[in-house]
């Protein structure tokens, strides 16, 4: 009954529990550390509860600083997938020809697209003769960095492809770039002009693990870098019908 109404007494105070009641030892001990306001030493069960609750809240609120203050932090980017790039750089890109079993270079796509890959079997129909010119020097601008902002992958660039012999690009667009770890860039071109009629142009810049982005390419050798560019299938304006196109190409990059 004492505790009863000293509890009546003080109304609304908040109690300390009796340890014998105690449900979350825990909390006790993290509210004695934390306050130095003076202990009752006793409370009516719903002066428990509250106090209970009013340690429950506070321990949140200290919960809801360290997540915002973690979240806060200073993340570092990694950096380019391919080192040695920066924004505004301009860049020659050689065609040397395209990348199947009839290349003149060492063919491993695994040494790009990792073991198993299909990719050889989407580029079966490749056929660059509508937008490009084996031999022919494509001028790309390094446009912008895509830096990854939760700091777990490495950046790639958003590129631009100038007027070639046989394709009007268009202006670029920023897109994300594919999921090979050493990627260099993508050239997105939604409106090139190939051949007399609009089509989607994208070409994907990928390094070999081990090379430069500048290494020449050596005959019998596997090619530093290749060129994946996907052409997109006419529509009911253009004069001729074709479909989607992908070709895998070795290029040899530049610094102009």
């Amino acid at each position: 009954m004492r505790g009863t109404s000293e509890a009546g007494a003080v109304g609304s105070r908040y109690c300390s529990p009796r340890r014998k009641r105690e449900p979350f030892p825990w909390i006790s001990r993290l509210a004695r550390a934390a306050s130095s306001a003076p202990r009752p030493v006793a409370c009516s069960r719903a002066g428990t509860a509250a106090w209970s609750f009013a340690w429950l809240i506070r321990i949140a609120g200290w919960s809801s600083l360290a997540a915002f203050a973690l979240a806060c932090q200073r993340i570092e980017p990694v950096g380019p997938c391919v080192p040695g790039v920066e924004v505004g750089d301009v860049i020659g890109a050689t065609v040397l020809g395209i990348y199947d079993e009839t290349t003149s270079y060492e063919y491993d796509l695994s040494v790009f697209f990792g073991p198993n890959s299909t990719v050889g079997q989407r580029m079966a129909d490749c056929d660059p003769s509508r937008d490009l010119v084996i031999g022919e020097r494509l001028v790309v601008d390094v446009i912008y960095r895509d830096v990854d902002s939760d700091g777990q992958s490495c950046d790639t660039f958003d590129l631009g492809l100038r007027d070639s012999e046989r394709m009007t690009p268009g202006a670029a667009s920023y897109g994300p770039v594919g999921p090979g770890p050493y990627d260099f860039g993508i050239a997105l071109h939604p409106l090139a002009v190939v051949d007399g009629c609009t089509r989607s142009w994208e070409g994907d810049f990928l390094v070999r693990e081990g090379a430069d982005l500048y290494d020449p390419a050596v005959i019998g050798g596997l090619p530093p870098v290749l060129l994946e560019r996907t052409l997109a299938a006419t529509d009911a304006t253009c004069p001729y019908s074709e479909p989607s196109n992908r070709c895998l190409l070795a290029v040899e990059l530049a610094r102009l």
